[in-house]
């Protein structure tokens, strides 16, 4: 993975701003031990989640789209979905695909979903507080093409991830209180399989699974084991198949503010992102094998 794919997948955010600074490695491909440098931030409040072939960046902002030069200037904003979106990806047609959780009846732009808790018992149909996780897919002039829901019944369902496979499809990983989940999709939007890990009531929500496409037709996962907080790395494939590796489980005490897993490559390595005290974003290079690779930080007003 190149360091520009690696960097516009962690973003860097504190109470009072979000900075994209994921995007601006330098695309250099670099030994092992070499960290990438810092080409050029942008303080826009987003995430960048793809690059097209003139080398623009497009960036998610809630529903909206902000598409970036790959000098860092800003070339346009565009909303597409009305609900705040977490993760986004866009396809070689420029369509969009957006990935959240949403309470209660929403319209994505013609059609009409309700989430949350809907199948209650004892006389009642919907109660608030349970969100559900959506999949919506816009055309490149914003037009909806479909949506669909996902996520269990009376629990608070997140989504963490959005990618897509080799096939085409689409992965959505999510999760609750009860399991993490990776979900697949085709590109019309029907359910293919879903992966549960975790799944039992006594473990607590991860709620922050990667997923990353390793070729070939297979992927990695990236999860915290909620028994010792450290980060465990899986394999699945398209057909839904899935385990754990036996690697060396990556040593994570979650100090300083937003420490989370970053992403996984198609190496199985990991890049684990974090805010520090003073404005300060540290990442770190874990190998597959074990051991770190590389730990840089960058230092913002």
């Amino acid at each position: 993975m190149s360091s520009t794919n690696v960097a516009r997948r962690i973003g860097f955010s504190s109470s009072i701003i979000c900075l994209l600074a994921a995007v601006v490695l330098l695309t250099t491909t670099l030994s092992l031990a070499q960290a990438p440098g810092l080409a050029w931030t942008t303080n826009i409040g987003a995430q960048a989640f793809a690059v097209d072939v003139q080398s623009n960046i497009f960036a998610l902002h809630g529903g909206s789209v902000v598409r970036i030069t790959a000098g860092g200037s800003v070339l346009e904003t565009n909303a597409f979905c009305p609900i705040p979106a977490a993760y986004a990806q866009r396809d070689s047609a420029g369509s969009y695909y957006f990935t959240g959780s949403f309470d209660g009846t929403q319209n994505f732009g013609g059609i009409t979903l309700v989430g949350g808790w809907s199948n209650g018992f004892s006389g009642f149909s919907w109660t608030p507080g349970y969100p559900t996780c959506f999949l919506a897919k816009y055309d490149a002039n914003g037009i909806l093409q479909w949506v669909t829901s996902f996520g269990k019944q009376a629990y608070v369902n997140k989504a963490t991830d959005l990618m897509f496979l080799d096939d085409g499809s689409l992965v959505a990983a999510y999760a609750n209180n009860q399991f993490d989940a990776i979900r697949n999709f085709s590109t019309s939007g029907s359910n293919r399989w879903q992966i549960l890990i975790g799944d039992n009531d006594l473990t607590p929500p991860v709620g922050q699974i990667r997923v990353a496409n390793a070729g070939g037709g297979n992927a990695f996962f990236l999860i915290e084991d909620p028994t010792s907080s450290n980060l465990r790395r899986g394999w699945f494939d398209t057909n839904g198949n899935s385990g754990f590796l036996s690697l060396p489980q990556i040593f994570w005490t979650g100090t300083g503010t937003n420490a989370k897993p970053a992403i996984c490559d198609s190496t199985g390595a990991a890049f684990i992102g974090r805010e520090i005290s003073g404005g300060t974003l540290v990442i770190s290079k874990y190998l597959k094998a074990g051991g770190v690779a590389w730990t840089m930080a960058f230092n913002f007003p």
